[in-house]
């Protein structure tokens, strides 16, 4: 038995950018390091004016570094347009298993940074995926603009507990 899908937690693999045609397709910029995975979906999900729905794909195809979707209900180009920014989502469970040691970059969200001397620099509110590496904005509450820019570094990072949420960091002053 699935759970309810409001119980199910869902993981962006892709953003519609544009529609595709005239036909109802949709272009999507890939987010995802695992692209092979698209020809195999028989259906995503999408939240849509915050209701979370199930799209059933009729065809996937690859063009120009970006993945193009036909969707079986959507046949026009302003019904494909209504999709636009929307993130194409999976569920958690239908993720790709990864060794011990990777994980996935929204394992991050959430995880309290301290430092080795066990100071409590906030949580982590964002990844940005730099050109040289990953940085993450870690902030003391959510409500407070003051942000943190660490550089996601395996040399800074001694210590990952991704299963309690807690990432240690050096505080050497050199992020």
């Amino acid at each position: 038995m699935e759970p309810k899908e409001e119980q199910r937690q869902f993981v962006s693999i892709a953003r519609i950018t544009a529609p595709h045609g005239i036909k109802g397709e949709v272009k999507a910029e890939i987010l995802t390091d695992f692209p092979e995975r698209f020809p195999h979906l028989t259906q995503v999900w999408m939240e849509i004016n915050g209701v979370l729905t199930t799209f059933p794909v009729k065809s996937i195809r690859f063009h120009k570094g970006q993945v193009l979707l036909q969707f079986k209900e959507l046949r026009k180009r302003e019904q494909a347009e209504e999709l636009r920014n929307a993130q194409i989502l999976i569920p958690e469970e239908e993720l790709k298993p990864l060794s011990k040691e990777q994980f996935y970059t929204f394992q991050l969200l959430d995880c309290e940074v301290v430092t080795t001397e066990g100071e409590n620099l906030g949580q982590v509110t964002e990844v940005i995926q730099a050109p040289a590496n990953d940085v993450l904005v870690v902030k003391k509450s959510p409500e407070e603009k003051a942000e943190l820019l660490i550089p996601f570094l395996k040399k800074l990072f001694p210590e990952m507990n991704l299963e309690k949420k807690i990432l240690t960091v050096l505080k050497d002053g050199s992020w």
